[in-house]
């Protein structure tokens, strides 16, 4: 549980700090390819892995991830004038929506996340309360 925690930290650190570098390289795509090797040498087959696209601001507004080099899932997500993400949407391999996540914020904090199934019916609604010091 530790490392499954640990492991989702360093990887939101690391989006975060890529956005912010994004934002300074001007970077609008990232394209990453994926290489199998056998017996330690390329087997020639370079194949898509992933693609993630910003906005000018360096926030994420698509990713797609592949598996064998076609679509397997795509994420879009839209944010608010502070720069809060308040929608995001998953696709099928077909392009067909099977969730989308509504966030909801008060003074600058998530308070809220809905989940809606591909029908737009409800299917879990997350509640964040905060205590401070």
């Amino acid at each position: 549980m530790k490392n499954t925690i640990l492991l989702i930290g360093t990887i939101i650190l690391t989006v975060f700090a890529n956005a912010q570098e994004n934002t300074k390289a001007g970077i609008k795509t990232i394209t990453v390819f994926e290489q199998d090797f056998e017996k330690g040498k390329p087997d020639g087959n370079e194949k898509i892995d992933s693609q993630t696209f910003y906005n000018a601001k360096g926030k994420v507004i698509k990713e797609i991830n592949y598996k064998g080099g076609e679509v397997n899932d795509t994420y879009e997500y839209e944010y608010n004038e502070k720069g809060e993400k308040i929608k995001e949407i998953e696709k099928n391999e077909k392009g067909k929506v099977v969730k989308t996540s509504i966030y909801k914020y008060e003074n600058g904090v998530r308070v809220e996340k809905i989940v809606y199934d591909e029908n737009n019916v409800i299917k879990t609604k997350k509640m964040y309360r905060y205590e401070k010091f």
